[in-house]
C-alpha cells in the first residue's frame, strides 16, 4: 500500500467515526485544545426541500457554530464544532437547517454517544455517574438522556405469575417494591412502588378483567396481602406458595433454636478461672469447643441430606481449634450432641425436606407432618405448624407440574429471587433512587433483554399513581 493509499485509508476511517463520507465533507480539520479533541468541520452545499413549500433550494441564508459532543474517544473528551448552514426558501421565505448526521435539532450531544449512553446503561453494574464520567458528560445529562429515551411498557400478563417484593426503593408510603414476573417467557412484567393491597388494587384494576382471568397459576411468598388479591383478582387462579419461603421460615425457626443452644454453652469468661478445679476447666474448655462449631459452622445444619460433603467418608482435616481430625460430618454431630432441642429441630427439618422431595403429596402427608410439628416440644416448632396449616392449600399447589420448554417443571420464585437481586444491585450501586419512575425504567430496561430505547423522545407516562 503505497503511501497515498494509507493517507486516504485513514481520512476514510477518521470521517466514518464522525458517520461521514468523504464527498460529504467540505473542510474537515482536527486540533487538540483544553484537554479535549476538536473536529471543525462544514458540510459541502446540497439542495434541500423547504419544510413547508417543498420547493428545493441551495439559496444560504447564513451559518451558525454548533459544538456538540461526540464521545468516540473514552480517554479524551471530543468535540464537533460544526458549522451549521441555514438555507433560505425563495418562494416562502422560510429559513431552515441544513440535514446534519451528528444530531437532531436542539441538541448538543451526538447521536452516537446517546446511543453509547443507553447501551451502557444496559449493564447492572453501570451507573449514571460512571456512563457519564466515561462519556466525558454531566451525570444530569446522562439521567435526562435515559429519561428522554427510555420509556419502558407494562407486559402482558401470563397464564402463570409470580409475584414477590424486594427492598429496594423506600418512599413515604412503602418501602417494598412489588415484582411481577412472567414464568414462562421469564420477563419482568412490571414493577409497583408498594406492595400495599390498596395500591395493588389500584394497579389490577386498570388490567381488562378477561386477561385477569387468563392467569392459571399465580407463585407467591407468604405475604397474606397476596394471597386475597390473588382470590380477589385472578379469580380462575391457583394460589402456590413458593418452597423457598416455606423453607425460608423453617430456617428463622431452626436458627433461633441454635442460637439458644448456643448461647447456654457460651462461656462467661474468656479464660478459665486458674483457681478452678479440673472439672471445672475441663467443662470450660469443652463449652468454649462447642460454642465454636455452633458459631462458625452453622450453616451445616441447612444443608440439603443430598449435600456431598456430609458425607461420613469424606476425608477429614485436623483443626487446631478441637485437636483433632474432623470432616464436615464430624462437626455436624458435636452441634447435634451437644443440644438436644437443636437435635429435635434438625430432625423435623429431615422430615420437612423428605415432604418437599414427594413427587405430589397428599393432603393427609401434610396435615401428618403438621401434626409432627404440632407435637414437638419446641415452641418456635409449634409455632411453625401454624404456619403449615394456614397455607396448607397453597403448599400442596406448589406440587404442580406444567409444562415448560417441553419438560414438566414445579412452579416456584427462584427466577423472581434471582431478578431480586439484580435490582438489589441497580440500588446499591447507584446509592438508591429517589426518582420511581427512572428507577422502574431502568431495572426493567437492565432485566428484559428485549427492552430497548427510542432515540425520538417520547412524552413521559406514569405508570402507577405514586412518583416519589
Amino acid at each position: 500500500m503505497n503511501d497515498l493509499s494509507v493517507a486516504s485509508f485513514n481520512h476514510d476511517f477518521i470521517l466514518k467515526l464522525f458517520n461521514l463520507n468523504s464527498h460529504d465533507i467540505e473542510s474537515f480539520h482536527i486540533r487538540h485544545q483544553d484537554n479535549r479533541v476538536v473536529v471543525a468541520l462544514k458540510l459541502v452545499v446540497k439542495t434541500h426541500p423547504c419544510p413547508v413549500c417543498l420547493y428545493e433550494t441551495t439559496k444560504i441564508k447564513g451559518y451558525t457554530l454548533k459544538r456538540i459532543n461526540h464521545s468516540i474517544l473514552h480517554t479524551m473528551a471530543c468535540q464537533i464544532e460544526y458549522r451549521a448552514r441555514r438555507y433560505q426558501c425563495p418562494l416562502c421565505q422560510k429559513t431552515f437547517y441544513e440535514h446534519n448526521p451528528f444530531t437532531l435539532e436542539g441538541m448538543r450531544t451526538s447521536l452516537a454517544t446517546v446511543f453509547n449512553v443507553l447501551k451502557d446503561l444496559k449493564s447492572e453494574t453501570e451507573t449514571f455517574s460512571s456512563v457519564a464520567k466515561r462519556h466525558h458528560l454531566s451525570v444530569t445529562t446522562v439521567s435526562n438522556y435515559f429519561d428522554q429515551y427510555v420509556h419502558i411498557e407494562p407486559g402482558p400478563l401470563s397464564s402463570i405469575l409470580c409475584i414477590d417484593e424486594v427492598y429496594a426503593f423506600k418512599s413515604k408510603n412503602s418501602q417494598y417494591v412489588c415484582v411481577l414476573l412472567d414464568y414462562i417467557s421469564h420477563r419482568v412484567i412490571d414493577l409497583l412502588p408498594s406492595r400495599r393491597k390498596e395500591d395493588l388494587i389500584r394497579y389490577l384494576s386498570q388490567i381488562d378483567r378477561n386477561k385477569r382471568l387468563e392467569v392459571k397459576i399465580v407463585s407467591i411468598d407468604m405475604w397474606e396481602t397476596y394471597r386475597q388479591i390473588t382470590k380477589s383478582y385472578f379469580p380462575k387462579a391457583l394460589c402456590a406458595v413458593d418452597k423457598f419461603h416455606v423453607l425460608q421460615e423453617f430456617s428463622r425457626a431452626m436458627n433461633r433454636v441454635r442460637v439458644d443452644a448456643m448461647n447456654q454453652v457460651k462461656n462467661q469468661k474468656d479464660k478459665p478461672d486458674p483457681n478452678a478445679s479440673p472439672a471445672e476447666k475441663e467443662q470450660w474448655y469443652l463449652n468454649d469447643q462447642q460454642y465454636y462449631v455452633f458459631k462458625k459452622f452453622n450453616w451445616l445444619l441447612f444443608k440439603t441430606p443430598d449435600y456431598e460433603n456430609l458425607d461420613i467418608n469424606v476425608p477429614k482435616k485436623f483443626n487446631r481449634k478441637l485437636n483433632r481430625y474432623m470432616n464436615f460430618y464430624d462437626l455436624l454431630q458435636v452441634m447435634l450432641k451437644a443440644s438436644k432441642p437443636l437435635r429435635e429441630a434438625y430432625q423435623l427439618k429431615q422430615a420437612l425436606y423428605q415432604f418437599y422431595q414427594s413427587e405430589q403429596p397428599t393432603k393427609d402427608q401434610l396435615t401428618q407432618l403438621i401434626q409432627l410439628f404440632k407435637n414437638s416440644n419446641l415452641k418456635v416448632m409449634n409455632k411453625f405448624s401454624d404456619t403449615l396449616a394456614n397455607w396448607k392449600k397453597e403448599i400442596l399447589h406448589s406440587f404442580i407440574q406444567v409444562p415448560i420448554d417441553g419438560r414438566m417443571v414445579r412452579v416456584n420464585n427462584a427466577l423472581i429471587e434471582n431478578r431480586n437481586k439484580t435490582i438489589k444491585t441497580i440500588k446499591r450501586n447507584s446509592n438508591g433512587f429517589t426518582h420511581w419512575n427512572r428507577f422502574r425504567n431502568r431495572c426493567l430496561y437492565v432485566l428484559n433483554d428485549d427492552a430497548t430505547f427510542s432515540l425520538y423522545p417520547k412524552k413521559k407516562k406514569d405508570h402507577s399513581s405514586q412518583n416519589k
